[in-house]
């Protein structure tokens, strides 16, 4: 995951947190007028699943999500068992999409 997500945002990983790799960086305001700095993608390895982060909704790219193969969602994320269960040239264009949101 480190060459897929490097290839794709060109920017080097980095540690948010305890256990997130993120790729780029923006600052976001939240409702209360609060700024936070955070990543545009990323993921994180964990004992149950695989989280990747996403800076839109992922449930939006019904037809991609489709094609991707073995997943579950959250608002802005992908949870993933295996990379073996997946299309990697799909999981790859969700992973476009994440990292041009910022540009």
């Amino acid at each position: 995951m480190l060459e897929v997500f490097k290839e794709i945002t060109g920017k080097e990983p980095k540690i948010w947190g305890t256990s997130i790799i993120g790729y780029g960086k923006y600052t976001h305001q939240q409702k209360n007028g609060d700024e936070f700095e955070w990543f545009h993608t990323g993921f994180s390895p964990g004992k149950a699943h695989l989280s990747l982060y996403m800076t839109y909704d992922v449930n939006t790219e019904e037809e991609l999500l489709n094609k991707l193969g073995k997943h579950k969602t959250g608002r802005g994320c992908l949870y993933i068992k295996s990379l073996t269960d997946l299309d990697m040239d799909v999981l790859k264009q969700l992973i476009e999409k994440s990292d041009r949101w910022q540009r």
